[in-house]
């Protein structure tokens, strides 16, 4: 979907542009046969993006693929509710300068209001759960596939639940062609 695609490539910008120190912002996880979380490279291959020491501080967003409609009707535009999970994995010692400030509370404290000032340009969000529990935040993907050291300090992971918004009859822009 054109527009779901779109909402999530704005959030995601605005996220990387408000929490500096994310090195990532994924888009849409897909689950591999082992059913970890990977992304697409664009030339027909997948990377795994489960926590490592390698990668970074990063977010990638869990899409339930079902699509709830408000007032369904051929002849108008049709409000579309999506769940999604937003997943945010980071190293706190590369987050915060302050050793005081290392903690999974402060973390969830700060992305929230970011989260608080975040406007989408094609839709709106609304959050219905967030967690620090290593068996919520990587949920739908097998956890043997995964080493629970990196979901401890100095690491830590949250998930963010809710539902993205918007209207099937937005109109995105047309691309300008290049030269």
């Amino acid at each position: 979907m054109v527009i779901l695609d779109k909402i999530l490539e704005d959030f995601g910008q605005k996220l990387n542009d408000k929490l500096s120190w994310l090195n990532e912002v994924y888009g849409i996880a897909v689950q591999s046969e082992a059913k970890a979380p990977r992304m697409h490279t664009g030339n027909g291959e997948y990377v795994t993006i489960l926590p490592d020491d390698k990668k970074g501080n990063y977010a990638f967003f869990d899409i339930v693929p079902e699509y709830l409609f408000d007032h369904f009707t051929k002849h108008t535009s049709t409000v579309i509710r999506v769940r999604f999970g937003l997943v945010i994995w980071c190293d706190l010692r590369t987050v915060y300068a302050d050793p005081q400030d290392r903690t999974n509370s402060q973390l969830k404290t700060d992305v929230l209001k970011v989260m608080e000032r975040i406007s989408l340009k094609y839709g709106e969000y609304v959050l219905t759960f967030m967690s620090d529990e290593a068996f919520r935040i990587f949920a739908r993907y097998a956890k043997s596939d995964f080493q629970d050291k990196y979901l401890m300090f100095p690491y830590a992971g949250l998930r963010i639940d809710g539902n993205l918004v918007f209207s099937s009859g937005i109109k995105l822009p047309t691309p300008t062609p290049t030269q």
